[in-house]
């Protein structure tokens, strides 16, 4: 039987903003390997990496633990180039 119409929702179902089960894994399983990581245990096989492979490895798997930030295209008046304006005061550049 469905509810009276304009009854409040008797709370069933999902939160709005929770996540839902297999993200939550899926950020738990990122978290885990952070902390194997970040841990002493791997610490030395870590070591063994280059500088650039070792950044590279932690900025993949961070991107499970911290949202991305959305990447959007900068465009002037009606999707123009922007432009910009450089001045020299002083001998410095001044660029806006």
């Amino acid at each position: 039987m469905a509810a009276p119409k304009g009854h409040p929702k008797y709370g069933g179902g999902r939160k709005k903003g929770q996540l839902n089960k297999k993200t939550k894994e899926q950020i738990d399983r990122a978290e885990r390997i952070l902390q194997l990581i970040e841990s002493q245990f791997l610490e030395q096989d870590i070591a063994k990496l280059s500088p650039n492979t070792r950044t590279s490895l932690y900025r993949d798997i961070l991107e499970y633990r911290q949202p991305k930030l959305a990447r959007i295209e900068h465009t002037g008046k009606d999707g123009e180039a922007l432009t910009r304006q450089v001045f020299i005061i002083g001998g410095k550049e001044i660029v806006f």
